[in-house]
């Protein structure tokens, strides 16, 4: 009896000295960037422009049309998520549509890929919002995905705090500002998850293409990949 108090006391005496922080290796903050690869430029131009900065995001396909950029990114530490087979809104759909564009495509990049896919990102933002009448696709998510993003637009009350998510829905409707929208608030936004503490998540649509989809400079572009080293 006596050998068995000393043991718990050891042990309590043992978990005073722990620290825990609220990310990893007692960084500031967290911010996470995403890609989708409707175009080549999140392809051509932001993996290679990550690479060099041993920098790592998140990158969202819709058909497996070239499966290998995908392989070897994911070889080089980048995540591979689902952006749904043909991109249709999904609140128009029916459940069984729903089903073949997210869980049946899935399953359709794993065994193409030879890897999971738990990340999930929203054509069009349509279906993370919190509305009740969106939870039956959010729930169809959650049967093969982890967390899924939606897009906003970048607020001066943009809420970047660490208890972003209070429950498991919470990480069905995360959500995620397109960069191009916010290069003029950029900065401050930044500041605001380091000084809260807190994350966000940014979403890249085209890069160094004039005249692509919410177009990002690439000097803008790797401006921001050398302020987050």
């Amino acid at each position: 009896k006596s050998l068995i108090i000393l043991i718990l006391l050891t042990n309590f005496s043992f978990a005073q000295n722990y620290t825990i922080g609220k990310w990893y290796n007692f960084k500031k903050g967290a911010i996470s960037l995403t890609f989708v690869t409707s175009n080549n430029s999140a392809i051509n131009t932001g993996i290679p422009k990550m690479n060099e900065r041993d920098l790592v995001g998140t990158f969202f396909m819709t058909d497996l049309w070239n499966k290998s950029w995908a392989i070897s990114a994911h070889e080089n530490g980048h995540e591979i998520g689902n952006h749904t087979k043909n991109h249709f809104s999904l609140p128009s759909l029916t459940a069984d549509s729903l089903n073949k564009e997210i869980t049946v495509f899935n399953q359709e990049l794993e065994n193409a890929l030879g890897f999971p896919i738990k990340t999930f990102i929203y054509p069009y933002g349509h279906g993370g919002q919190s509305d009740s009448s969106m939870f039956d696709i959010q729930d169809t998510i959650a049967q093969t995905h982890l967390a899924a993003l939606s897009t906003e637009k970048p607020t001066e009350e943009g809420d970047y705090s660490y208890d972003f998510a209070k429950s498991d829905r919470d990480y069905l409707q995360l959500k995620t500002v397109t960069m191009s929208d916010s290069m003029k608030t950029y900065h401050d936004d930044f500041r605001k998850v380091l000084n809260s503490g807190g994350f966000m998540t940014y979403l890249f649509q085209t890069i160094g293409l004039e005249g692509g989809w919410e177009n990002i400079d690439l000097d803008h572009f790797t401006d921001i990949l050398d302020d987050l080293l």
